[in-house]
């Protein structure tokens, strides 16, 4: 005897092949069918949606930025699509640059600037939303907040650890450490926390990190500048008559100066506090300057002894000494 299965979907009827039916035993039978699809989504409040329990915030550590990646699951619970009444947006923490759409993204992610948008509608289930961006840093903190526009269900974040740099967060209530033979990689700090309402930011702040401490260049800025200062103070200085003895002992002057200088820079090379490239290239800075006085002072000095003028209006003559 030959026999179908026939059903309704929608209003649709969804009718199998016809087939034998078998004379001992039954049959299983699947009748698939799809939804009208032209359906308008349903509106609703961005509290009908939430970042569900597989979303995720991964750190990566670059050259003294980290790099943010989210993987955020968009779950609506909805049995049909739903259209938001405001956009699903958001803004990045201040300083991020580089905003960058993932590939699994929903295709309508917008990342510009500092802003994230995404609109809908949202097909039941899950939908991704993934992005990417740079947070420069400058010390050996830095604090990260963002603020998300729906629930996050589980806060789940995964932190690239460099040193003894750790993560540090009232929202994480429970925290461990992976080496490479579990990772694969390198060592992360895993830590996890529970649900964070819409409004709340999500905040942590990574400890220790590693960067370069800009305290040499503004010790090398400040230096330059006081010899510039310097420069111009002689430069607009009166000008002594070649041979006084007040042109000869402002070289004198000069001269103290530039050993004193010499000294100090030998003392901080011996006790460490300047490397040997700085010491050298400082050093041999000085030695330039000290030869270009020693030659002036010589000629002066020469002047004031063999070509003697008049110092007053007395007509006094200057003898070198």
């Amino acid at each position: 005897v030959d026999v179908y299965a026939v059903t309704e979907l929608d209003g649709q009827r969804i009718e199998s092949q016809h087939f034998p039916m078998p004379a001992v035993g039954g049959i299983r039978m699947m009748l698939v069918g799809v939804t009208d699809l032209s359906v308008d989504a349903l509106p609703v409040e961005l509290e009908s949606l939430t970042f569900g329990g597989d979303s995720y915030i991964q750190v990566e550590l670059a050259e003294e930025s980290i790099e943010l990646y989210y993987s955020l699951e968009i779950i609506n619970a909805a049995a049909v699509p739903v259209e938001p009444i405001d956009s699903m947006s958001f803004d990045l923490p201040p300083g991020a640059v580089s905003a960058t759409v993932l590939s699994g993204s929903m295709s309508d992610t917008v990342a510009e600037g500092g802003h994230v948008e995404l609109t809908g509608p949202f097909p039941p289930g899950s939908t991704s939303l993934r992005i990417a961006y740079v947070l420069p840093y400058s010390g050996d903190n830095l604090i990260v907040s963002q603020l998300f526009p729906v629930n996050l269900e589980t806060l789940l974040l995964s932190t690239e650890k460099w040193g003894d740099m750790n993560v540090v967060s009232s929202q994480i209530s429970r925290q461990i450490e992976m080496g490479p033979e579990e990772t694969g990689m390198g060592t992360y700090i895993v830590g996890a926390g529970p649900l964070i309402p819409a409004g709340v930011a999500v905040s942590f702040e990574l400890i220790g990190l590693p960067y370069h401490s800009t305290v040499p260049m503004v010790v090398t800025l400040s230096l330059t500048l006081i010899i510039l200062l310097t420069g111009v103070g002689v430069v607009a200085m009166p000008v002594e008559p070649s041979g006084s003895p007040k042109h000869l002992h402002s070289i004198e002057v000069r001269k103290e100066h530039l050993f004193s200088e010499l000294v100090k820079v030998e003392r901080q090379h011996q006790a460490g506090k300047i490397g040997l490239t700085k010491y050298s290239t400082r050093r041999r800075e000085l030695f330039a300057v000290l030869e270009r006085v020693y030659r002036e002072f010589d000629e002066e000095r020469n002047v004031s002894l063999f070509d003697p003028t008049p110092s007053d209006s007395k007509g006094s003559a200057v003898i070198g000494h």
